[in-house]
């Protein structure tokens, strides 16, 4: 269940959600799993994303 927590802390952080509940849903039943906001985890998200957009995505936008 870490990667889940580690995947959702992008859209808490996005819409301001200190915490939430993860829902999976399967045939053999629902599993609830509470995740709190975790700010180091996504200053570190942050960062790479930083570096992403920073390195790959931004000079190829067009410019003019």
């Amino acid at each position: 269940m870490i990667l889940e927590k580690i995947k959702i802390q992008d859209q808490m952080a996005i819409i301001g959600v200190k915490r939430t509940a993860f829902v999976i849903d399967t045939n053999k039943g629902i599993l609830i799993v509470l995740v709190e906001f975790d700010p180091v985890i996504w200053l570190k998200i942050l960062k790479k994303l930083q570096l992403l957009f920073v390195g790959h995505l931004a000079p190829e936008v067009p410019t003019g």
